[in-house]
């Protein structure tokens, strides 16, 4: 790997992926390899990765964790991840040059209008820069 010379390296989660990148091969140390920590497949590891998250009235969260009966419901789980996922990232030192707080949205929430996607946008970034003010802020990776 060290071949490579990785410059960037794009993170859905920081577990083994992580632990590999950064303690393992030291990469952001013997290779100067930014790192970049994906939030929405966070909330993807906690909530279901395939289909997106569904926010519909009719869809029964206690049969599917990927349901939400409303935006409030959702916008309330997605605030609590990105609080406690960044609250956890900085107690721990975990290393991010860049949070990408979308990974193609446009594929991932069902019900929900751009406006709401924008403000779950806001909510995310407001929550990195509270505990990271100088976090640099990637978004939107888009797949259309």
């Amino acid at each position: 790997m060290n071949a490579l010379k990785p410059s960037s390296w794009r993170l859905s989660t920081y577990n083994n992926v992580y632990e590999f990148v950064v303690n393992v091969a030291k990469f952001p140390t013997t290779q100067n390899t930014t790192i970049t920590i994906v939030l929405q497949d966070v909330f993807h590891q906690q909530y279901g990765w395939t289909p997106p998250a569904i926010v519909d009235s009719t869809c029964p969260p206690a049969v599917d964790d990927r349901c939400f009966v409303s935006y409030e419901e959702l916008r309330g789980a997605w605030a609590s991840l990105a609080d406690s996922f960044m609250k956890q990232a900085v107690s721990q030192g975990i290393k991010m040059d860049y949070l990408d707080i979308f990974s193609e949205p446009d594929g991932t929430w069902v019900g929900v209008t751009g406006e709401q996607l924008l403000e779950l946008f806001k909510i995310a970034h407001d929550i990195a820069r509270s505990y990271k003010p100088a976090i640099k802020i990637v978004v939107p990776s888009s797949v259309s």
